[in-house]
């Protein structure tokens, strides 16, 4: 993948990535013809009814919006985007099409939305990385101390601090 002039790669790690978004689904309406005694009718009635409901209600559940498209992707961080190697290809994401995020750390978990594209959730081992890489790319170094997702990092102590106490800086 090549990067664009000047841009800074910062992260190149597998993460697990998924898209959140609906499908068009059809189904077959079956329609039949009975000929029998009054309870054989009914009972091929029914049949049918119950298959045709079946398939309907599978075919709504498959258009439904859900998580699809789960993969490993390697993915690549860099200080203007998010590139994932996809089964179809490399996609990127740019921070400037984002219009919320959703930092997870604790869960090494990142859902961006977009402005005209179906979100995305990237997961893996340097999640938690992504999160903060993604936070300071989007809102800027000092969303790091204010945005409540990162919350649990202002909280930890320096392991020098917790060792000898607190520190006289």
């Amino acid at each position: 993948m090549m990067l664009e002039p000047d841009e800074a790669l910062i992260l190149d790690a597998p993460m697990t990535y998924s898209r959140f978004y609906g499908t068009d689904a059809v189904y077959s309406h079956v329609s039949g013809f009975a000929v029998g005694r009054p309870a054989w009718v009914l009972a091929a009635m029914a049949g049918q009814a119950m298959g045709n409901a079946s398939r309907r209600n599978a075919a709504v559940a498959a258009a439904s919006p859900m998580w699809r498209e789960h993969q490993t992707s390697r993915t690549l961080v860099t200080d203007r985007r998010i590139l994932c190697r996809t089964s179809t290809g490399w996609l990127s994401f740019y921070y400037a099409g984002v219009s919320v995020s959703y930092p997870s750390p604790e869960e090494s978990t990142l859902v961006l939305e977009f402005h005209d594209a179906e979100p995305i959730s990237l997961h893996g081992s340097e999640g938690a990385s992504l999160c903060v890489l993604a936070t300071a790319s989007l809102y800027g170094r000092d969303a790091l101390a204010q945005h409540p997702a990162l919350e649990s990092f202002r909280e930890l102590e320096p392991a020098e601090e917790s060792a000898a106490g607190p520190s006289t800086r």
